[in-house]
C-alpha cells in the first residue's frame, strides 16, 4: 500500500497546530481543566491510520493526535475541549474521553489494555472481523494490569497491535526511574512479536506500520522511541531547555519547516485555525445527563423450585440465558468442567457452572488468576455488543478488579456524552458464615454502592434468579450479583412460619404477618434476610413478636415507597441487619431516604467493628437470632 508521505506530514503538522493553539487558548482562559499535548508524537499515529482503517483505537489522556489520525474530527476534539457546540462527547469527556467510530480513550494510563484485548480476541471473531491499536506510554510500564492482558493476548490470540510511546519521560520523572526491565525481552515472552521504529526516522515508522498489519495473525507490540516537545500537562515541564532544544532540533516536522517543504502559512493549517476560530465563535453547551432505558420490566412472582438448590437454580438459569442469547459467554477462574479430560469435573469454587462448559463449548472459559485483566477482557467483548458474565469467586476478591470497574465499566455508559450500552454482569459468592476468614468472608457492596450506572443485586431463596438474567438482557448496563456462599446448598423456596406472607414486589422480597400487629420492621438481605425468616416462628412462640421484613434484591435502586408502607404499618420501628463493618452499610442510605419524609421512632442495628474472623471464630462477631430478640425485647424499654 502506497501512502503520499507529504500528506501524512502535512496532516501532522495540522495536528500539532491545533495542539499548540490548545495551549495558547487555555492561556488566555478559554479552556478549563486539563490538557495533555501530544507536541512531537504526531507523526506515527498518521502512519498506522492508514493501515488500520478497520481497527478500534484505543487511546488515553494524550490522545489527541490519536483521535484525529483516526477520525479527523478537529471540530469535535476543539469544540469538545471549549464546552462549545458540536463537541464530540457532548463536553463532558472533556480533553482525555473521546468516543467515535472505532475510537474510544481514557484518561487512566494503559487500564483499557485488558479492554482492547477482549475487543481484538478471537473468540467468535473466526474471520477476524474485529481488531484494535492499543496505545501506551512508557510510564505505564510498572502497571500491573498490561502484563495480564498481555497474557490474555497471547492465549485468545487477539489481533491487537500494542504501541508503546516511549519518551522516555513519565509524566516529571525520567522512565530510567519508573521501568527496570527489557521491555523487549517481556512482551516476546508474552508470545507477542515485537517491533521497533523511531519517530524521527520516517522509513522506520512506516516499515513497522505495514509490517505489522500485513503479518498480524497474533499479538505485535510496537516499541516506538519517540520524543514529548511540550510538557506534561499544560506548562508543567521541569526538564532542562538545553535538553528539550536538541529533540526539538532532531523533531522530522521541525526539519520540514526549516528546509521549508512545511509551512505554517499554508492552507492546510489556514483550514485548521479558520475552524478553531468557528469553534470559540460558536454558542457553548450545557450540560445533559446522558440517561439508560427506563422502561419498566415484568418481574415473575412466581417461586422457584424447591427441589433445586440455589447453586442449582442459578446454574439452570444461567444455562437458560445461555440458550437464548448465542451471543453469550462466562468467562472466571476455574469454571469449566474437565480441563485435563481426566472425568472429573470441577465446574468452579462453588459448582455453580458444573456442566455449562460441557452444554456451551468455546463459551465457558477459565480465566488466570487475573481479576483485572480478564475484567477488562470481558469489557472488551460487551463492546461488540455480547452478553458478558463475569465470575469472580469469592467477593473479596472484587478488589482487584476495582480499578476496572470504577474507571471503566461504570464510566463507559455515560462519559462519552451519549448512553453506550455495555453489558458487562460481574457475579460472585460474598457474604460471611463459612468460616472462612478475613479474605473471603466480606460481601464488598457497600464499596460499589453509589457508582453511577451500576446495579448491585442480592438473590434469595424466594426470588428467581431468572428475573435478574432478565433484567441484564434488556437493559444491557453493569450489574454485580452478589450470592451468599451459605445459601449455595439451601433449597430453593424453602415453607415459611404460617403465621406469615410473602412475596416478590418488583426487585424486592417482602415479608409480613398475616393477621398479626407486626412489632418492627427488619430491613434486611443475604444471610442475615435468611436468618430472620428461618427464625420468625422462634419470635413468635418464644416471645410472641411478628415484624416485617424488607428484602431488596436490586440493593442499589433506592426506592422507598414499599419499604415506608411497611415502616408506617409497625409504627415506625426499624432494625438494620448486615455484615458490613463499622456501620458502612447499604441500609443506612435507604434509611436515610426515607428519613427525607418521615421519622423513625425506634432504631437499631447490629454492628461490626473489624473483619470477619476465620472458622468459629466469624459466630463472635455475626449476629444471631437471640441477639435480633434482644434489639426486638428493648423496644418496651
Amino acid at each position: 500500500m502506497e501512502i503520499n508521505k507529504q500528506k501524512i506530514l502535512e496532516k501532522s503538522l495540522q495536528i500539532r497546530y491545533f495542539e499548540e493553539r490548545l495551549l495558547e487558548e487555555y492561556k488566555k482562559g478559554l479552556i478549563h481543566g486539563t490538557v495533555h499535548t501530544c507536541i512531537g508524537q504526531e507523526i506515527f499515529p498518521c502512519i498506522l491510520a492508514e493501515f488500520t482503517k478497520e481497527y478500534f483505537w484505543f487511546s488515553n489522556h494524550r490522545g489527541h493526535g490519536h483521535y484525529i489520525a483516526k477520525t479527523g474530527d478537529f471540530r469535535g476534539l476543539a469544540a469538545e475541549i471549549m464546552l462549545k457546540k458540536s463537541a464530540v462527547a457532548a463536553g463532558i469527556g472533556g480533553s482525555q474521553h473521546l468516543k467515535n467510530t472505532n475510537f474510544i480513550s481514557n484518561g487512566i494510563q494503559g487500564g483499557q489494555t485488558g479492554i482492547a484485548t477482549g475487543y481484538s480476541s478471537q473468540l467468535f471473531n473466526k474471520e477476524a472481523k474485529y481488531a484494535s491499536v492499543m496505545f501506551l506510554g512508557d510510564g505505564t510500564l510498572g502497571a500491573g494490569h498490561i502484563y495480564e492482558a498481555f497474557n490474555l493476548s497471547g492465549i485468545y490470540n487477539s489481533k491487537i497491535i500494542f504501541v508503546l510511546e516511549d519518551n522516555k519521560i513519565a509524566q516529571s520523572t525520567p522512565s530510567s526511574r519508573t521501568f527496570n526491565g527489557n521491555i523487549k525481552e517481556i512482551v516476546e515472552g508474552y508470545n507477542i512479536n515485537y517491533v521497533s521504529c523511531d519517530s524521527n526516522n520516517y522509513d522506520s515508522m512506516l516499515e513497522a506500520a505495514q509490517n505489522v498489519v500485513k503479518n498480524s495473525k497474533k499479538p505485535y507490540f510496537i516499541h516506538l522511541h519517540t520524543q514529548r516537545l511540550s510538557s506534561h500537562s499544560k506548562s508543567d515541564d521541569n526538564r532542562k531547555k538545553e535538553d528539550i532544544e536538541v529533540l526539538k532540533n532532531n523533531d522530522i516536522l521541525n526539519m520540514y519547516l526549516d528546509n521549508g517543504n512545511l509551512n505554517y502559512d499554508s492552507d492546510y493549517i489556514k483550514i485548521i485555525k479558520s475552524l478553531f476560530d468557528d469553534v470559540i465563535n460558536s454558542d457553548s453547551i450545557q450540560y445533559n445527563q446522558p440517561l439508560s432505558d427506563k422502561t419498566e420490566l415484568d418481574v415473575s412472582t412466581v417461586y422457584p423450585n424447591n427441589t433445586h438448590r440455589l447453586s442449582e437454580h442459578i446454574n439452570d438459569s444461567l444455562s437458560k440465558f445461555m440458550k437464548n442469547n448465542k451471543n453469550s459467554l462466562i468467562i472466571g477462574e476455574d469454571i469449566e468442567d474437565d480441563p485435563f479430560k481426566s472425568g472429573k469435573t470441577y465446574g468452579g469454587a462453588f459448582k455453580v457452572t458444573k456442566g455449562l462448559s460441557t452444554k456451551f463449548p468455546e463459551r465457558i472459559l477459565s480465566m488466570p488468576i487475573s481479576e483485572s485483566g480478564f475484567t477488562g477482557f470481558g469489557t472488551g467483548l460487551s463492546l461488540r455488543n455480547q452478553y458478558v458474565i463475569i465470575e469472580i469467586m469469592f467477593a473479596d476478591f472484587l478488589s482487584q478488579n476495582f480499578d476496572q470497574i470504577f474507571h471503566q465499566i461504570t464510566k463507559i455508559p455515560t462519559i462519552y456524552g451519549s448512553y453506550i450500552n455495555l453489558p458487562v454482569l460481574i457475579r460472585t459468592a460474598g457474604f460471611a458464615g463459612n468460616g472462612y476468614g478475613p479474605t473471603h468472608s466480606s460481601s464488598m457492596e457497600n464499596i460499589f454502592f453509589g457508582l453511577p450506572n451500576l446495579d448491585i443485586f442480592v438473590p434469595n431463596l424466594f426470588f428467581d434468579y431468572t428475573n435478574i438474567l432478565n433484567y441484564f438482557q434488556k437493559f444491557k448496563k453493569p450489574m454485580i450479583v452478589i450470592e451468599p456462599k451459605t445459601l449455595y446448598t439451601k433449597k430453593m423456596s424453602p415453607e415459611i412460619y404460617s403465621e406469615y406472607k410473602i412475596q416478590n414486589v418488583d426487585y424486592a422480597t417482602v415479608v409480613e404477618p398475616i393477621n398479626r400487629k407486626p412489632k418492627c420492621t427488619i430491613f434486611a438481605y443475604g444471610p442475615e434476610f435468611d436468618l430472620i425468616v428461618s427464625n420468625l416462628e422462634y419470635l413468635a412462640k418464644e416471645y410472641e413478636i411478628y415484624v416485617n421484613i424488607f428484602s431488596p434484591v436490586n440493593i442499589s435502586s433506592v426506592s422507598t415507597t414499599l419499604f415506608t408502607k411497611l415502616l408506617n404499618k409497625s409504627d415506625e420501628n426499624l432494625i438494620n441487619l448486615n455484615q458490613s463493618a463499622l456501620n458502612s452499610n447499604i441500609g443506612n442510605h435507604w434509611i436515610a431516604e426515607v428519613l427525607k419524609t418521615q421519622n423513625i421512632m425506634y432504631y437499631n442495628t447490629n454492628e461490626i467493628t473489624d473483619w470477619i474472623p476465620t472458622g468459629r471464630s466469624e459466630k463472635e462477631v455475626l449476629i444471631t437470632r437471640e441477639e435480633i430478640a434482644q434489639m426486638l425485647e428493648n423496644l418496651n424499654d
